[in-house]
């Protein structure tokens, strides 16, 4: 498709050992496929867990029920089988994409590694939720700290709909006529066009607004040479990204950072309402 913007080129993913750490890899990777961009895989060695392994009244317990003792030695042993694991999967899968890829190994608090390596590439995917098993859909620290600090483009994995990222469903682009609307309406062209999907474009507002809207990403879409579907909605917030993901059937959301359509609402609040994946971008 012609240019739409600047290219993605180099995909940072975040990794752990939780199963949905594994299909949001999976999925970046079919996504990097699709983008013919470098795949970068992080492993983080959280040293909460490690300051938690020095605690005296820490045990480990075996699958059979067995306690013993668990300490940092046994918490370095752990992370080094994490990180071949992660390594092992990161290489097949991209084997199998035929991508350029890279692994890396970090150890410090997530949301800080995260943001030290995301120097130099063009799209971070975290998971939205914490790696753990009593999570209950809560929004995971890490996400909420990286969304707050990061100056760029940021994918929130969604696991219940993860396949999208990489093909499926439609890509919603939403222009509300924010700072980053424009920069948004180019990355979503992009990445519906790259996977052969449907481009959505969402616009909120009276009649008269979402006319003007339509018009100006019209204009902003005919200079792509990319075609799309509008929806429009009349409110803002979650209400009506839900309302215009279900006039979709669903789909990656891709918005810019303090978007009028988020309504004042705190991206927190947003990621943890909405049950897909959201692609959040900055003005430039």
């Amino acid at each position: 498709m012609p240019d739409s913007g600047a290219p993605i080129t180099r995909i940072l993913v975040a990794l752990d050992h939780s199963d949905d750490s594994r299909t949001t890899l999976a999925e970046a990777a079919a996504l990097a496929a699709r983008l013919q961009a470098e795949l970068v895989g992080l492993f983080i060695e959280d040293v909460k867990l490690l300051d938690a392994a020095q605690l005296p009244f820490v045990r480990q317990i075996s699958l059979t029920g067995q306690s013993g003792p668990f300490d940092r030695t046994a918490m370095e042993r752990s992370f080094r089988a994490q990180e071949q694991a992660a390594r092992q999967l990161l290489e097949s899968i991209a084997l199998r994409h035929r991508l350029s890829w890279s692994f890396r190994v970090a150890r410090g608090r997530a949301s800080v590694e995260i943001l030290a390596q995301a120097q130099g590439v063009d799209l971070v995917i975290v998971g939205k939720t914490a790696p753990t098993v009593t999570r209950q859909g809560r929004i995971g620290a890490t996400a909420l700290a990286v969304a707050d600090a990061l100056h760029g483009a940021i994918l929130f994995s969604e696991p219940r709909a993860a396949h999208v990222l990489g093909h499926g469903g439609p890509v919603l682009a939403v222009f509300d006529g924010g700072a980053a609307a424009d920069r948004a309406l180019a990355i979503a062209a992009r990445l519906a066009g790259a996977g052969g999907q449907t481009l959505v474009v969402v616009s909120p507002g009276d009649a008269a607004e979402r006319q003007l809207l339509r018009q100006r990403a019209g204009e902003r879409l005919a200079a792509l040479g990319v075609s799309a579907r509008f929806i429009g909605v009349t409110d803002h917030g979650p209400a009506a990204l839900e309302d215009a993901l279900l006039q979709a059937g669903g789909g990656l959301i891709v918005i810019g950072e303090h978007a009028p359509m988020l309504g004042g609402l705190p991206l927190a609040d947003l990621l943890a309402l909405l049950h897909a994946p959201m692609l959040v971008v900055a003005a430039d």
